[in-house]
């Protein structure tokens, strides 16, 4: 799958595993997902999560897998939000528990309380409203 996933499909800016903890714990299953995740040529990686959350944490990268020029750019190149200031980053992977729900997808009452704090982070993002954030889709 990741030879046709690295070399079939057009772009290389993330993909996404859904995974569920009981399959991980076969050793050879879990063997195989860390090959998987190190083989991949993807800029970032996701476990049980949508990819695009890696931008939240302020320290993964958010790019296309290096290699692209402007004749093949595909998903681009460089990274953003490389905070850490990594000199050639490659992949940034991140992971969340199986059972927590997308707070944006799932009816909740407190769904727009999180989608309008998200929305100011996004238009005005600080550290001090990261935990404001952060707890409100906990408690969605």
């Amino acid at each position: 799958a990741v030879e046709f996933v690295n070399h079939t499909l057009w772009g290389t800016l993330n993909a996404t595993f859904i995974v569920h903890p009981e399959s991980l714990r076969d050793p050879d299953t879990a063997a195989a997902f860390d090959r998987a995740i190190n083989n991949l040529r993807y800029g970032t990686i996701s476990v049980n999560m949508l990819a695009y959350y890696a931008t939240y944490f302020m320290t993964a990268c958010w790019g296309a897998f290096p290699g692209h020029d402007i004749y093949d750019i595909q998903s681009g190149v460089g990274k953003t939000f490389n905070f850490l200031m990594f000199e050639h980053p490659q992949k940034s992977v991140i992971r969340a528990p199986f059972k927590r729900l997308d707070p944006i997808t799932v009816k909740s009452k407190r769904a727009p309380e999180f989608c309008r704090k998200l929305t100011e982070f996004e238009a005005y993002p600080s550290w001090g409203k990261l935990p404001g954030l952060v707890f409100s889709a906990l408690r969605c």
